[in-house]
């Protein structure tokens, strides 16, 4: 369209209706643009503030310097450099890729074979004249793995290992055992591998597994030399399975949750004791709602029992109760500064050695603040661990007591949420500190000295926040898990990592995806909604599975080495997870409004099936080849085989549920339920 001219020193345009029209869809367009960006920057800030992972473990220098030198044959200066790495006390991590880091020696094992001759001679003959000196002591087991870990390239891997595997099988732990037998087998060479071989085979008939053992004898040559002098291998296999099957296998690194041996459940079950907390300080419901006020159920169960030796045990928040099961006498075991709160999202386990039980329990309240009504500042619980002796029911101990504890955390708002993983005379936990932001410790305590042996920095991250900027809610925690070897753990902060507990540095620590913390949009906290049941990561065939609370996702990755395996969605194919009920065989088992059954190692989806009725709160457990599965007011049996719910047990109800040899116990928020299986069913109350 032209323009009106004016007899003016300026012009006013002419636009049609159409040209008015376009100009201001232009303008809502910009406006739109200008919003979204506004929006993006203002999430951005929130989750920086509140929702910003800092990894305190992790050092800035990687190992580029030594590739230069390397790059200009300096040699000498190379190798002591990874000498320095290898045995540094201060065990930091560094980034390997995107959310993964990890010990450098990981990453020298890994690169090892592309460094020149010169360099791997020089290190090997280190590592090998280091080594020999050692083998010259009498060495105990810790002593020959931690050589494993310090010294990797001395040509005694498979040499040591069955030295350690040795000892173990003459100590009667056959598992422990096999496990450095079969780690063995990895690095034998042909004239080691018949020796390796038969220790298998017979670690493996001792453990009752004769499949394995006639598979690994058929592997040896027709003549064999063992203890029986030169016999063929026929002769040796037929002596193989006459070996006698041990019933008890020690354990010596004790974990929170432990569900010790589950053997096939004989049906059907009686009940034989039934006892309420009410007893012993109240139930659920005679307690205030103090530690926060969340307009969202919990999925967890909070009390976890323990067994051991004809003997349950069960944690409470004001101690632990311990039920004799040959005569049905009980015995509470009360802290002695226990405060009463009605806390969610928590789990109280115990961890039970020889001698010793270890509780976590709440002792006192930080308090909090409102002003008319509106929340200032949430009143959180402080735990700490308390130990009591198992012959006298008495309370020994709390573990802050412990000498260097009180100098390094004094002026910290500190909590040691879970009982801790026990091995020998140390004993291992998470700690926590919250000042507006939350940071996660693994904490080494020496048993025998009374003292801090040792503090790791692992991260720090957000909580939940009030208007006035102070924290709404007691932060996330699970107890840990350990194998023979590591020790794992759940920040529920951002982060799962693996500390060795023969050499007690961090191994790797990994990342995972995170729900969004929120900014209070008006008088109250925006709480994040909880869709896992709180229970410890489960260590499977070398894979470490884990749910974390701060997660809309379970995840399984490699229990050496942190790398993501798989990860799983709670509304995957509309299942409603809650709770990962434990591993069959190669498959996981996840239980909520339906059952998900998941490749161990694949993570493929093999099976979506129907319950009676939704999974209620509560851990299920997985025994032989069947799932017991806490629902909405009983317990339904899922044939693993079959992938079929094939019966329920009406006259059961739901809770945490713990299968050791021939007794079931289920612990819900008020009651403990005792069944012994292969008797008659007791339906009366």
């Amino acid at each position: 369209m032209g323009q009106m001219v004016y007899p003016h020193s300026f012009y006013i345009p002419y636009y049609s209706r159409m040209d008015c029209a376009q100009i201001e869809a232009n303008v809502m367009r910009i406006l739109a643009v200008f919003t979204l960006v506004m929006v993006l920057i203002c999430e951005t800030l929130a989750e920086e503030e509140r929702n910003n992972l800092n990894i305190l473990c992790l050092e800035n220098q990687t190992l580029t310097s030594v590739d230069d030198l390397i790059k200009g044959r300096r040699y000498l200066k190379a190798v002591e450099i990874l000498e320095q790495i290898l045995s540094s006390e201060k065990g930091v991590l560094i980034e390997k890729e995107k959310g993964l880091y990890v010990a450098p020696s990981l990453i020298i094992r890994e690169k090892f074979r592309d460094y020149p001759d010169e360099v791997m001679n020089a290190v090997k003959l280190i590592h090998q004249r280091a080594v020999e000196e050692e083998m010259k002591k009498g060495l105990t087991v810790e002593q020959i793995l931690f050589l494993l870990e310090r010294y990797p390239f001395s040509g005694y891997e498979v040499h040591l290992l069955l030295m350690a595997g040795d000892i173990f099988f003459e100590k009667g732990e056959v598992l422990n055992a096999m496990r450095l037998y079969q780690r063995a087998e990895c690095f034998a060479s042909p004239e080691e591998k018949n020796g390796v071989l038969l220790r298998i085979a017979c670690a493996a008939s001792f453990t009752g597994d004769r499949k394995k053992a006639l598979d690994y004898s058929s592997r040896l040559p027709l003549n064999i030399s063992c203890g029986y002098g030169l016999i063929s291998r026929d002769e040796f296999r037929r002596r193989l399975v006459r070996f006698e099957h041990l019933e008890q296998i020690s354990q010596t690194v004790y974990s929170p949750c432990q569900n010790g041996r589950n053997s096939a459940i004989r049906f059907p079950l009686e009940r034989k004791y039934y006892f309420s907390f009410s007893e012993f300080g109240g139930s659920e419901s005679d307690r205030r709602r103090i530690a926060r006020a969340s307009p969202f159920p919990s999925v967890t169960v909070p009390f976890f029992p323990a067994y051991d030796n004809n003997r349950l045990y069960v944690p409470i928040r004001e101690g632990v109760i311990e039920l004799n099961l040959e005569d049905g006498s009980r015995r509470f075991l009360r802290c002695p500064t226990a405060r009463e709160v009605n806390d969610v999202d928590t789990l109280y386990s115990v961890t039970l050695t020889e001698s010793e039980i270890f509780i976590s329990v709440p002792i006192r309240l930080f308090e909090g603040e409102a002003f008319q009504g509106i929340p200032v500042r949430a009143s959180t619980p402080q735990r700490t661990v308390a130990v009591f002796d198992r012959k006298s029911a008495k309370f020994k101990y709390f573990l802050n007591d412990f000498a260097g504890f009180k100098e390094r955390f004094e002026k910290k708002r500190w909590s040691l949420p879970s009982p801790p993983v026990v091995r020998e005379n140390r004993a291992y936990c998470e700690l926590k500190t919250l000042d507006t932001a939350c940071t996660s410790y693994i904490v080494v305590f020496d048993l025998k000295e009374k003292s801090l042996a040792k503090v790791v920095p692992l991260c720090s991250n957000g909580v939940e926040l009030t208007m006035f900027g102070y924290e709404a809610r007691e932060p996330l925690s699970s107890p840990p898990a350990s194998d023979r070897e590591n020790f794992y753990l759940v920040t529920n902060l951002g982060t799962v990592c693996a500390f060795s507990l023969k050499t007690e540095r961090l191994i790797w620590m990994r990342e995972y995806s995170q729900m969004r913390l929120k900014a209070a949009d008006n008088y109250f906290p925006e709480y994040r909604v909880i869709h896992w049941a709180v229970r410890p990561p489960l260590v499977k065939d070398g894979v470490l599975l884990f749910t974390p609370l701060d997660s809309q996702y379970a995840y399984a990755v490699d229990a050496c080495t942190g790398a993501l395996l798989w990860q799983l969605g709670y509304s995957n194919s509309g299942m409603g997870l809650n709770n990962l009920v434990g591993v069959c065989g190669d498959e996981v088992i996840f239980s909520g409004q339906k059952l998900g059954v998941v490749g161990l190692k694949s993570g493929k989806l093999r099976a979506v099936v129907g319950l009676p009725s939704s999974a209620g709160v509560g851990l299920g457990v997985v025994a032989g080849e069947e799932a017991l599965i806490p629902t909405a007011g009983f317990v339904a049996i899922f044939d693993v085989k079959n992938e079929a719910v094939r019966a329920d047990l009406q006259y059961m109800s739901g809770g945490n549920i713990l299968a050791s040899g021939e007794w079931v116990f289920v612990v819900d928020s008020n009651a403990v339920s005792v069944y012994h299986q292969g008797a008659k069913v007791n339906m009366e109350k």
